[in-house]
């Protein structure tokens, strides 16, 4: 019904559980919406979670060396939670969002009436200059405004390593 509405000129505004922005697609057409109807007719699909934000009285500073892998020519100054009355110990005290955002263009439009394949998904968010949670999420890291393992707690795994020893982020040093 939402996508007759939409078909007809309304605006419309719905929310579907799923992973990211991409993940809606497929879950669209999963649900069984035709690829020729979803394209000309999504204008953009917005993926957003809620982190723990750090306590800005007790946040702990840690400096590391390394960022994704790539040595930095000074140490990188990011934090993590420790604990004080303030936040009742938990080292985190109010929420911050992280969002990805995917417009449709054209080129969107035209690989959803295609079928949105799969193997091209990647591609077509590299195209877009997409910005993914995890991406978002380590850019709120170095605003100081949340720690690794926070965003690891809501996202999961990252999708890439996070240290040149691979040994993943727990604990906020990466």
């Amino acid at each position: 019904m939402a996508l007759r509405a939409a078909m007809t000129g309304h605006r419309v505004f719905t929310t579907l559980h799923t992973q990211g922005a991409l993940s809606a697609i497929y879950r669209l057409l999963e649900l069984g919406l035709r690829p020729s109807f979803l394209a000309g007719h999504l204008s953009g699909i917005i993926a957003q979670r809620l982190v723990r934000q750090l306590c800005p009285a007790c946040k702990d500073p840690v400096q590391v060396p390394f960022l994704f892998q790539r040595p930095v020519s000074r140490p990188q100054m990011i934090f993590q939670a420790k604990g004080c009355p303030a936040c009742e110990g938990s080292g985190y005290k109010g929420r911050v969002p992280l969002a990805e955002v995917l417009l449709f263009d054209e080129q969107m439009h035209t690989w959803l009436f295609k079928g949105a394949p799969r193997e091209q998904g990647p591609e077509r968010l590299k195209a877009q200059h997409f910005r993914s949670l995890w991406e978002e999420g380590l850019s709120r890291v170095l605003m100081g405004q949340t720690d690794v393992a926070e965003i690891e707690r809501v996202l999961g795994a990252p999708p890439f390593p996070l240290s040149n020893k691979d040994e993943g982020c727990h604990g906020g040093a990466f």
